[in-house]
């Protein structure tokens, strides 16, 4: 079934959420606990990278950084597990990040 993961919980179904973040994406995506899923990268420009913070801004709890490519989905393996929030700054990179 889609979207089932059960995590060792019976009958635990997630929804994901997905934001979708335009131009120069610097955004606080979720306060709190949540697990990233994945990001879909529509475009970039000049200087192009995603970061991810475990946090509400981009002063500390970097998770990643990394320089995407254009028409690119990144899906994680496992989720990406945050507990203060969920911070993404993506420089010139159009993105969608999903979530829940």
């Amino acid at each position: 079934m889609a979207n089932v993961n059960d995590f060792g919980i019976k009958g635990a179904v997630h929804t994901y959420t997905q934001w979708l973040v335009t131009s120069a994406g610097t955004v606080l995506i979720k306060s709190g606990v949540g697990r990233l899923r994945g990001v879909f990268v529509s475009s970039v420009g000049a200087s192009p990278y995603l970061e991810f913070y475990d946090s509400t801004g981009a002063s500390s709890g970097t998770i990643a950084r990394f320089i995407p490519a254009a028409a690119t989905f990144y899906q994680f393996g496992d989720p990406v597990m945050f507990s203060s929030g969920l911070y993404i700054s993506g420089g010139t990179t159009n993105f969608t990040a999903i979530y829940y």
